[in-house]
Order: C-alpha cells, then structure tokens, then sequence
C-alpha cells in the first residue's frame, strides 16, 4: 500500500434505525485532508446519529446498514463494522471527535486543565499502528501545548484552572474541542461546536475550524448555523428526515440570503392588572467563580405575561443567572424576590414550592434527564413527586413537535433538539409561573425554533413570565416584549465596577 495515501472517511448509503425506527437515512459523503464538509438540516434528520455512527457511540441495538470507510496510509476499515478495539485505537489520534453535549466530555471531579493534560500524557498504545503518536510533545512541553490549543479555540488559559460545571456552556464546548484536537487527529468530526456561543464567538471558532481545514485536516461539521456553513464549508451535506440526503456545492445546496425570523409578537405593555411587586426579581444580585466574579450587581425584573430577552456574549454570566433565578444557585450577593417576597434563603417546602413556581430549561438538555428512564416517565415524575395531576402525555408531547413513539425512547435515543423539546413539554407540566429558558432553540433548526418560542409566547399570553436567554438577537427582537444584555467578563479576575443589565 501507499504509504503516502491520504487519511478520509467516504460514506456511502448509511442508514441507522433504533427500536425499528428509522433516525438516519441513506447518508452519504466524502471527507478528504484539505476540505470542511458542513451537514445540516432539521431535528432529528439524523445528524448526530451519522457522527456516532463514525466514532463507535452510537446506542446498543441500533441497527445500521451501508458503508463509511476510513482509509489512512496504513490500511482501511469500515467504521460500520468496525470493533471496539479498532475505534480505541482511531479515537483521538486519527478522528477527533467534539459531542453535541460536550459537556459529556469531562468528569465533574477534575479541573479541565488536569483533563486535558491527561489526554495528552496517556500511552499513545496501539494508535501508533495507524498514524505516528503526537508530532510535537515531550513532557516539558504539555503545560505549552495545553495553553495553545487554548488559545486556539478561543479559550481563555485562565479558565481552565475551573472545574466543568463552573464555565458556560460555550466554554466548556471550545475545550471540548481543544481536547479533540489535542492528538492533531488528520479528520476532526464537530457536532455544533458553535452551539452556545456569541455570534463573535461562533465566528472565531468558525475560522479556526477553517484554518485547520486549510492547514491540511478533514473537518466534518455538524450545525444549524446555515450562515456558518455557507462562509466557512466547501460542500454541504443537507439531511431531511420527510425527503432524500443530498450533498454538494455550498452555493447549491443552501439558499443565499435566509429569511430573517420573520413576524412574531407584537411587543406590548404588561397587564396593568399586575401589582408593581409581581414578579421574578433580582436585585443587586452577585455570583463569582474561583478566581473570577461574573455577575456584579445585577437588578432584573420579569413581569406576569411578559417575554423578557436575555442576551450577551459568551462567558457573560447569562447561565449563572439563570441559576439563581430559578433557586438552584445561591447569589454570594443580592437577593431574588416572587411577587414582592423574598426568597432567596428560603429552605424545606417553602423552597420547593418556590422552585415550583420558577422552571428552568438548561441549555444542556442531556444533563436534565436520568439516562435510566424514558421520556415518557421523565414527563411524568415531576407531577407524581409533587402531588399534581398527571398529565396527559400525549397532547403535551404533541405540543412542543414530539411524536409518540419517541415517548418510550430513552435520553440518548433521542437528537439533542428533540430531548430540548422534551425539556420543554417536561416544564410545563407543574404550571409554572415563571419559565427560565437558556439557549433552548441553541440545537433546533430556524423552523422548529420559531415553533418552540411561538409555544412561550402563547404561555406569556396566559400569564406565565419568560426569560428568553439567546444569543439570537434577531429571535430576541422579535419574540420578546423587553430586553435586557449582561456585559462580557472583564479582563481582570475580579471586577470591582458595577455591571449592570
């Protein structure tokens, strides 16, 4: 064999079905050194399904058909087929791999920077059979190479010295991707990489994917960004769960210009009915991280029946806020008010039934389900611990675009848009009064994202407060009655000036 022959992955046919349920159809592309090959298209198309499929994760019992054939100047394997053993040896040095929950990528008991030393640190063992070990790393310089993959994705040194769940979800998604591209893996696999990001943000990692690509790496890109897609990619994989795959030219297959989110709600005053105290209200609200502060006095007022937008860039804070508004964080400072009361230090009932009356929609929906159980019981627990009716599943399944055989899937059967809607539908069970939703259309398409916020807005119409957090203005601008913007993290630890919202 040649030894110079490149390293690619040709997918021809593939098709992948759980529980007899058909979640990928007829796939196919081409991924070669040199190129960033973009896959698009809606919830549950099938495009996480078709990246775990490449890397070996995908659900025990899923059943798969059709080839993708990983060559590399050693030999060549059809990934389908391909065993455990196999993929332990590709993983890493030959295919990055970068999951739509990254946040899946890291233990909660270790700081990233001790993460990421370890991948790079571990025995190369028997990859070295395919492709030679790290081109450039000796011992001396792990603590170098950690702060320029860093660096390159973005990704502030400091923060690594945090612990998984002390970063925002855009964070933690760039050092996922620094972890990917720890081995310089020839083909990086990126499930919306970019999903949780600022638009400066997305961008940045946008061009830094670009620029491996160009560098001589095969970039396979998974994102609902068509904008992303059609600066950056060379082709373009659109999938559609209704109709065939198609792949070509990014000029071919994605329209030019999108259309903007188009007509929503009109913005209005809040009920006048409403008392001056009703509310979810922050006041002077701080909270800090070890070795930097990320909310500094912050006053925010959600009124009855109102959608209140929430943006800012990457890293603001947004996430903590959210947080403390639905009383899962403690602020270290300030205090949150439920019409007028005071319920910051509440305990016992008092603070369930707060917890009650506040939902929070993580953007990481993955981390919000017990992996044990189905859809249809998670739906259903949160009703049967607090005494309330059950629901019925099926019409509230019906109400946030899910269908009923997905009911008794498990988390990980499910696309990631799907398991948000699920989030959703999950939320609205106990009748909250306020409803804190962070990043929630992050992992849906345009379509499915109008639907699921036009699905707040009717609950705003009947009462219930929304905070809307996004980084979509133009979902923000259209959808939401007021808004607010948390300024990005200052460049020194700890920030003594007052930030405002």
């Amino acid at each position: 064999m040649s030894s110079d022959r490149p390293t690619t992955i040709t997918v021809t046919g593939v098709h992948a079905r759980i529980g007899g349920t058909r979640v990928l159809d007829d796939a196919s592309l081409h991924l070669a050194p040199g190129r960033l090959h973009a896959v698009v298209g809606p919830s549950g198309a099938g495009k996480s399904t078709l990246l775990r499929a490449l890397t070996g994760t995908l659900p025990p019992g899923t059943e798969t058909a059709g080839t993708a054939m990983l060559t590399t100047p050693t030999g060549a394997v059809d990934l389908l087929s391909a065993t455990e053993d196999t993929f332990a040896t590709v993983r890493g040095a030959v295919i990055g791999y970068v999951p739509q929950d990254a946040a899946a990528s890291f233990t909660p008991v270790r700081t990233l920077r001790r993460q990421l030393a370890e991948i790079l640190t571990r025995p190369a063992g028997r990859r070295r059979r395919l492709l030679p070990g790290h081109p450039h790393l000796t011992p001396a310089t792990v603590a170098v190479h950690i702060e320029q993959l860093t660096l390159t994705v973005g990704l502030d040194p400091a923060l690594l010295d945090r612990y998984p769940h002390q970063v925002s979800g855009g964070q933690i998604r760039r050092a996922a991707l620094a972890a990917a591209l720890a081995w310089h893996p020839p083909l990086l696999l990126a499930d919306e990489p970019t999903r949780g990001l600022d638009p400066d943000s997305a961008a940045l990692v946008g061009q830094m994917l670009r620029t491996t690509a160009d560098a001589g790496h095969g970039i396979l890109l998974v994102t609902h960004d068509h904008d992303l897609a059609r600066r950056f990619a060379d082709g373009v994989t659109v999938m559609d769960p209704t109709g065939p795959t198609t792949t070509g030219p990014v000029s071919e297959q994605l329209d030019p210009s999108p259309p903007r989110t188009g007509p929503g709600r009109e913005a209005r005053d809040v009920n006048p009915d409403h008392g001056t105290t009703a509310g979810l209200t922050l006041q002077g609200v701080s909270a800090s991280y070890p070795g930097r502060r990320v909310l500094t006095g912050v006053d925010l007022t959600v009124r009855p029946g109102q959608v209140h937008g929430l943006t800012g860039p990457t890293g603001s804070g947004k996430s903590t806020l959210a947080a403390v508004a639905t009383l899962m964080r403690a602020p270290d400072g300030g205090d949150v008010y439920l019409d007028g009361r005071r319920v910051t230090r509440l305990r016992g009932r008092e603070l369930r039934e707060a917890r009650r009356r506040v939902a929070w929609l993580h953007q990481e929906p993955s981390q919000a389900f017990d992996p044990r159980h189905t859809l249809a019981r998670s739906l259903t627990l949160p009703a049967r611990l607090s005494g309330h009716p059950a629901p019925d599943l099926f019409a509230l399944a019906e109400s946030v675009g899910l269908s009923r055989d997905m009911l008794d899937r498990h988390p990980h059967q499910v696309s990631g848009g799907e398991l948000q809607r699920a989030a959703l539908a999950r939320a609205l069970t106990l009748d909250p009064d306020f409803l804190v939703a962070d990043e929630i259309t992050a992992m849906l398409d345009p379509a499915t994202s109008r639907a699921v916020v036009r699905l707040l807005t009717e609950r705003a119409d009947t009462g219930t407060g929304i905070l809307l957090i996004s980084h979509d203005h133009d979902l923000i601008e259209t959808y939401a009655d007021t808004a607010s913007v948390v300024p990005g993290p200052d460049s020194e630890t700890v920030a003594p000036a007052r930030r405002t919202v």
